[in-house]
């Protein structure tokens, strides 16, 4: 997408809150089809990246990209209701609020302006008045512009083993060397009858 400092961010910033809050919704509240979904934005000193995750057992895969496209397709051709809009600015305005409390934080915040506004006499951002007067109109042009298929790209992590099928393993293991040893013993027993057998006089 686009730098820190560029004027599209604050539009991208609630296209990730409102999108997170759809896809939660539908997908993992109302339908089940994964452990986790949501969307963020990443902003850089030279460039940014727009990023919708989830998590999931992978047997759904089709139907949960379906549901993803279809909302970012829907961000695009339909702008923001004037109550959703107000609630996503809301909880990016509390949440900004919320992690600058402390001195820490702070200083992490002005040490990242000083890298994002480099120009000279670029005034530092002021995020929650960025927010506040973007408009539904803004966050449909910036969708329109950063959510397009030349622009995008998939990612599949499946890793070679999970907890379900590390169990699974550890269960067959455990299977296989009960049953070597069951047969084990009954192959010395048999042997044992035999030797036994052979040992007295006809």
């Amino acid at each position: 997408t686009v730098d820190a400092a560029h004027s599209d961010v604050p539009a991208l910033e609630l296209l990730a809150e409102v999108l997170s809050d759809r896809l939660t919704d539908e997908v993992r509240l109302r339908r089940g089809l994964v452990y986790s979904i949501g969307a963020y934005n990443v902003s850089l000193s030279d460039v940014g990246y727009f990023v919708v995750h989830t998590e999931s057992d992978g047997v759904n895969m089709a139907e949960i990209q379906e549901i993803i496209e279809r909302n970012l397709k829907q961000l695009c051709e339909e702008p923001l209701s004037a109550e959703e809009l107000a609630q996503a600015k809301a909880q990016l305005t509390g949440q900004f609020a919320l992690s600058t409390q402390s001195n820490v934080s702070l200083a992490w915040l002005y040490a990242g302006y000083s890298v994002w506004c480099r120009a000279a006499g670029m005034p530092l951002p002021d995020f929650c008045a960025d927010i506040e007067r973007s408009s539904a109109e803004d966050v449909m042009r910036v969708a329109q512009r950063y959510f397009v298929r030349h622009n995008t790209y998939l990612a599949l992590y499946r890793p070679a083993f999970t907890l379900k099928t590390a169990a699974l393993g550890v269960a067959a293991g455990i299977t296989l060397m009960l049953g070597m040893m069951f047969w084990q013993r009954e192959n010395d027993r048999r042997e044992r009858s035999l030797g036994q057998r052979g040992g007295h006089p006809g």
